[in-house]
């Protein structure tokens, strides 16, 4: 009964223990607006992210300019040398995070934030429920300000200029991983326990010790792969603005490299766990008090 018993604690600690990292991750690197922001933030230095950032600023600017239709048609020139050079400008780093930041509020519903950023910029902030929406705001307001500059004339910088890179199920699929994630401390707490629980009933302590190890060990490298082949659970999404694409799938790409790395760290938590077990177990097997 006591194996039996330890057996069905352990296996509900090796279960739990890559919810509860999962969730951990979750919390810290998507849920939190500092983590969002270290992880989508290279995504500002891609090239090919930056040339089609580009071509949705040149769009916004060539209606934004409030000249008439031929004399627009002239300095749609300078517009596509301004847009071309926005990310060459010192404040585009500063712009491109608070971008994130922006879309971070907008994703997690922090709504009076972004009021609030729309207002600093000069018209009030908007949001869309349909789905995630990435807000390019402050890099249109960023060259706006370097457009106004070459032409020697006021052009009004938008508060908000929401893009949409996912649709609204992808919008309530995140809006449940946040619930997920802000359990992952009790999770982490409940394999805590069920793990001494084991280890307290257990007959042998040392192999139980092991075989829990063994088992985190395999649940980490089971998440490690499923990070590597992650794209084909995600459904292909052709369609829709070049930007949202790729913004979509380098984020993508970011999350499962760096989840990649804390399901490394628990496979070798759980190896380690499993090597004590097994020395302990060696040097105590004479006297079978292990």
């Amino acid at each position: 009964m006591r194996t039996l018993l330890s057996a069905l604690f352990a296996i509900i600690a090796i279960v739990l223990t890559p919810i509860a990292v999962t969730a951990a991750w979750m919390d810290q690197q998507v849920v939190s607006e500092q983590g969002f922001v270290e992880l989508a933030g290279p995504l500002g230095e891609d090239q090919d992210f930056q040339s089609s950032l580009a071509e949705a600023l040149s769009e916004h600017l060539s209606t934004q300019t409030g000249l008439p239709p031929e004399l627009n048609a002239l300095v749609k020139p300078v517009i596509a040398e301004t847009v071309q050079s926005v990310s060459t400008l010192p404040d585009y780093p500063e712009a491109w995070d608070e971008s994130l930041r922006r879309s971070h509020q907008m994703i997690f519903g922090d709504q009076s934030s972004v009021a609030e950023s729309g207002q600093d910029g000069g018209a009030e902030g908007t949001a869309t429920d349909d789905g995630l929406t990435l807000d390019i705001g402050p890099i249109v307001s960023l060259a706006v300000s370097s457009f106004s500059e070459t032409i020697g004339a006021d052009v009004d910088a938008p508060g908000a200029v929401p893009v949409e890179v996912g649709t609204g199920a992808e919008q309530e699929l995140v809006q449940r991983l946040e619930r997920v994630a802000s359990v992952g401390l009790p999770i982490a707490v409940v394999a805590g326990v069920f793990a001494i629980a084991a280890l307290l009933v257990a007959r042998v302590r040392s192999t139980t010790l092991s075989l829990m190890g063994l088992g985190v060990a395999v649940g980490g490298a089971a998440l490690w792969l499923l990070m590597e082949n992650y794209r084909a659970f995600v459904p292909d999404q052709s369609d829709g603005a070049e930007i949202a694409r790729l913004f979509r799938d380098s984020l993508l790409a970011r999350a499962a490299d760096d989840f990649s790395a804390w399901s490394v760290f628990l496979a070798a938590g759980g190896t380690a766990v499993f090597v004590i077990g097994i020395l302990v177990r060696a040097a105590t097997r004479r006297d079978g008090t292990a």
